[in-house]
């Protein structure tokens, strides 16, 4: 697809590109006998691959004597690392390490402390195994069992079992598609009621093909590719990942993978320093500009992340490249992202508590909010809850100022993760300071140059439901102090819910 791309709008620098493809039937022999064909019978300027972590470590060696630029499209660290080892080597996939973290940080903030380990033998299934072990603890996680298995093996009930029998509260999968569909499938046979945590291997439709229904409920980290419909159109990867997947989706009539996608980044990247090369350059000449010009590409955004390489790092993946995703009525939808406020959780019960109709239908709300807001541990929150009932002992009109506080606090929390929101409700949230503005101005005139601010963010948005609801606060407002002040918390109520739906 992307060399007929590349051809049809004239090559590279006036030149048709070459790519010539082997099967190393994941074969470590023989993937280094097809890398010396390439390097020695072709005279390729590049090679890019392996797909498999262990092929690709058994051809660095390889690569490295024979002076040619390898880009990796394979997972584990230990490819670019130590990178004053792997002068001639680069990969474009997240690492392993990096995968290992999202979960961690995933399973830490949901409370799970003890965990099974189930991994494949392989180069990938042991390099994940290994950083799964070493970074339990700096996330209060306890390894109960640990369980491996070849690759290629068709059951991994027996392991399964052992882990069964420990106090395992999850499980950890660590290899590609097929053996981590095995696991999945027997964990249903098995009846094992703990989820399954797999890594990035599964990231493509085979893992969900192959584990049929046992797929559903798997939770696994992986690029902004299987989730494009969540991603903002002002993310830097949102053009690449839009027109990669239109491009592939057309071309193949299959559903995108991530793994196509780094193939595709490691092209785009040889092709950016082929651009670049001089004219007259004898092959070793040409293969080291190539090397040179990779380890300097800055601001590329691929499929899988924004890339800027350097000396000192030859991935050069900025944060942020990884979501965590599960995998629901066999489709991949995005896990809220980390960083959203906890306060979230209670937006439903202050709802509650804004629109209770009467004074038992107050004390209800209240009581559920107050339980919440526990739960979440929110000492601030609390304490602006706690005003609300003793202004309501003063008058009704002091508790809905009260609660138009305690309204503008949650925003204004919401308002400082604004970016870990889904582009959608960005705007609203980012009403905040103009709220705030409002709620703190001293006289009439503070007060109308404040509203005017806040009419003109609103009409800026351009959402009729927002418009109306500052509507009912103008109306509200012209009625009385209380009717106002209810208008405007249940304008801020309403943006809340908004937000807590959107990043569901």
């Amino acid at each position: 697809m992307m060399l007929e791309q590349i051809n049809a709008a004239g090559g590279v620098n006036g030149h048709p590109l070459e790519v010539i493809i082997y099967d190393d039937e994941t074969s470590v022999e023989k993937c280094v006998t097809l890398t010396n064909r390439l390097i020695e019978q072709d005279n390729v300027l590049a090679i890019i691959g392996p797909t498999t972590s262990g092929n690709s470590l058994g051809i660095i060696e390889t690569v490295t004597a024979a002076e040619i630029p390898l880009i990796s499209c394979a997972a584990s660290t230990l490819i670019v690392e130590p990178v004053e080892e792997r002068y001639w080597v680069f990969k474009t996939p997240q690492t392993d390490k990096e995968a290992v973290t999202e979960i961690y940080i995933y399973m830490q903030e949901q409370g799970f402390t003890k965990v099974a380990l189930i991994t494949d033998t392989s180069g990938f299934g042991a390099a994940g195994r290994d950083i799964l072990v070493a970074d339990a603890g700096d996330y209060g996680i306890t390894i109960v069992d640990d369980q491996t298995f070849a690759s290629g093996d068709t059951s991994m009930q027996s392991q399964l079992t052992h882990i069964g029998g420990t106090d395992a509260e999850a499980v950890i999968c660590w290899a590609t598609d097929k053996e981590s569909a095995t696991v999945a499938t027997d964990m249903q046979t098995l009846q094992m009621d703990i989820p399954l945590f797999c890594s990035h291997g599964i990231a493509n439709m085979a893992f969900i093909t192959n584990a049929g229904d046992a797929a559903n409920g798997v939770i696994f980290p992986a690029g902004k590719l299987l989730i494009l419909d969540d991603i903002p159109t002002d993310d830097p990867q949102y053009d690449v990942l839009t027109q990669y997947t239109a491009d592939y989706e057309a071309y193949t009539g299959e559903t995108v993978s991530t793994f196509g996608g780094h193939a595709y980044d490691a092209l785009s990247m040889v092709v950016i320093a082929l651009e670049q090369l001089d004219e007259g350059l004898d092959v070793a000449e040409a293969r080291a500009a190539i090397r040179d010009a990779i380890e300097q590409i800055t601001g590329f955004a691929g499929t899988g992340g924004v890339f800027n390489m350097s000396p000192t790092n030859h991935l050069g993946m900025v944060p942020g490249s990884l979501a965590m995703i599960e995998i629901v009525d066999g489709e991949w939808t995005q896990i809220q992202p980390s960083g959203l406020p906890d306060l979230l959780s209670v937006v439903d019960e202050f709802e509650s508590l804004m629109t209770a109709a009467d004074r038992d239908a107050q004390i209800v709300a209240f009581g559920d909010l107050s339980t919440a807001i526990e739960e979440i541990g929110d000492d601030e929150l609390n304490t602006l809850l706690r005003a609300v009932v003793t202004q309501g002992m003063v008058s009704d009109e002091a508790s809905a100022v009260a609660m138009v506080d305690m309204a503008a606090h949650m925003l204004s929390v919401c308002a400082a993760s604004v970016e870990a929101f889904p582009a959608e409700v960005q705007p609203m949230l980012e009403l905040a300071d103009e709220i705030e503005a409002v709620i703190a101005a001293e006289d009439v005139a503070a007060q109308t140059a404040a509203f005017g601010e806040l009419s003109a963010a609103v009409s800026a948005i351009g959402n009729d439901d927002l418009s109306a609801k500052l509507q009912n606060v103008i109306t509200g407002g012209m009625q009385s102090e209380l009717a106002g002040n209810m208008a405007l918390g249940g304008m801020i109520s309403w943006i809340l819910m908004q937000a807590a739906e959107a990043a569901q």
